[in-house]
């Protein structure tokens, strides 16, 4: 949220600290399924492997037809699934935007990597849009990339470094966020 206008998120210039979550303190946060979250050189971790997957998540940033959800995402090896930005957090519900095989290292996209946009309850998953500009690849060297998805009513844009990835009118979406915001991990 930038509510004057300047360019700068409220919680960078100190007026609305409960926008931006630190990572430097898990204790007061929730998830959901089996993941292994955790803090881990100053980042939020999950560190399991295997098939699970699992939302966390901290506060509840209110309903707005508008928003705009934005993190550094970084992989430490190459056998990545699906990595997520999660918002309308209900229980095991929620919009993700997952990002599935980022170094290609399970050769399901061609090119590397696909972004998609789906409607999760529980384990069950329903893809709303996905990707039509590839390649997405990105290193496992714990190099960042900035992430984020912007809600406009019905239209839903992703960004990856400035880039847009992918963007979709999904009717399902207006008014249902952000809500309960967080991050999504599948090994």
């Amino acid at each position: 949220f930038d509510a004057n206008g300047d360019g700068v998120v409220d919680c960078l210039e100190g007026t609305d600290e409960a926008y931006c979550t630190p990572f430097d303190d898990f204790s007061g946060w929730n998830y959901t399924g089996t993941g292994d979250w955790h803090i881990e050189e100053g980042m939020l971790t999950e560190g399991r492997n295997g098939g699970y997957e699992g939302i966390a998540y901290i506060s509840d940033l209110g309903v707005a037809p508008d928003f705009l959800i934005q993190t550094s995402l970084a992989w430490t090896n190459d056998a990545n699934d699906l990595s997520g930005i999660a918002w309308a957090v209900n229980g095991e519900s929620a919009y993700i935007v997952f990002w599935d095989d980022p170094q290609g290292y399970y050769r399901r996209h061609d090119p590397i990597g696909e972004m998609a946009i789906s409607r999760c309850d529980g384990s069950t998953c329903t893809q709303l849009a996905v990707d039509s500009y590839g390649p997405l690849y990105w290193p496992a060297d714990k190099s960042f990339v900035k992430w984020s998805v912007g809600v406009s009513g019905d239209y839903v844009e992703v960004v990856l470094n400035g880039a847009v990835v992918l963007t979709a009118t999904l009717p399902e979406v207006a008014g249902t966020g952000p809500g309960v915001a967080g991050v999504y991990s599948n090994d």
